[in-house]
């Protein structure tokens, strides 16, 4: 680990997460989505996920796990800004061969008006994607509320991601 940790660069204040990260990484392409509870990262970077901006117009938008979490000590805040605001925080890749469906469930609740959204992109064993679906969109609720979604899997789909988004100004 020290090696590793040496070789990559990672800063001493990184360093309780980067070893939080190493015992997952036997998980990368565990059964169940990594990191689901965002415990695991930086202050902007949930460990195994990629936050980031899918359109124009959506500049300046956050990203923030912050504390308390609903169920756990943390969560992820997404906050839209601009003009066309299309956040997305994607995990990693996780097994589901000999699955047929896959629920997201996930505890939230927004400022102002943003409509929730989970996505979900299944994959061959070659890589290839055979699917991308989306949930409906979660109501805006100031209280905290579960969404749920459960998807159906495409036949041969043996891995796949889950895309948490918000479309609309405002936090989630």
């Amino acid at each position: 680990c020290e090696i590793i940790r040496q070789r990559d660069g990672v800063p001493p204040e990184d360093l309780p997460v980067f070893r939080e990260g190493t015992k997952m990484l036997s998980n990368l392409l565990s059964a169940e989505l990594p990191n689901a509870g965002f415990e695991i990262g930086t202050k902007d970077s949930p460990f195994m996920w990629q936050c980031g901006v899918w359109s124009e117009g959506g500049e300046g938008s956050l990203f923030e796990r912050v504390q308390p979490g609903h169920t756990g000590d943390w969560a992820l805040m997404m906050t839209g800004r601009g003009t066309r605001v299309n956040q997305v925080a994607q995990s990693r890749r996780f097994r589901v061969e000999g699955k047929t469906r896959v629920r997201v469930r996930a505890w939230y609740r927004t400022e102002e008006t943003p409509a929730p959204v989970f996505s979900l992109m299944s994959y061959d064993a070659k890589g290839e994607r055979l699917q991308y679906d989306y949930s409906p969109k979660s109501a805006p609720t100031q209280d905290w509320a579960l969404a749920e979604h459960e998807f159906a899997l495409k036949e041969g789909a043996t891995s796949a991601e889950v895309l948490l988004r918000n479309g609309a100004v405002g936090t989630v």
